[in-house]
């Protein structure tokens, strides 16, 4: 219970970076969402990439978290980091591989990699305590 109690702290910690530019970025586009809407054209498109933008910042804290278990020190440094990186890379590479297309594979990249780490992060936890 300690372990999942100085990881939660660790983890709330690192909230607010992502969860800042999403809820300014939210407000900014809602009126472009809200005219995409009601005209029908784009709509999928926007909920596609709002839908990624919110995944993506909820995939943060989860993968400082999974990266907290496996390293001593420096895990918000390097979550950091690797996320911009691969968020960069793997944007780039679906924008170029599937031009507007990628705003709808982009949710479920960002999204089985967040289902993905939040369930391996029970098991890390259970091996630590394993073995103290």
């Amino acid at each position: 219970m300690q372990i999942v109690a100085a990881k939660t702290r660790g983890a709330l910690a690192t909230n607010w970076p992502p969860l800042l530019p999403l809820v300014v970025g939210a407000m900014l586009l809602l009126p472009e969402f809200l005219k995409a809407v009601s005209n029908g054209r784009d709509a999928p498109f926007m909920l596609g990439g709002m839908t990624h933008a919110a995944l993506t910042c909820l995939l943060l804290p989860v993968f400082i978290a999974w990266l907290s278990l496996r390293m001593r020190r420096g895990a918000l440094a390097a979550g950091l980091t690797i996320w911009f990186v691969g968020n960069w890379i793997v944007g780039a590479v679906c924008a170029v591989m599937f031009d507007q297309g990628c705003l709808m594979i982009l949710p479920i990249i960002s999204g089985t990699l967040l289902v993905m780490l939040s369930a391996d992060i029970p098991r890390q936890i259970e091996r630590l305590a394993a073995e103290e």
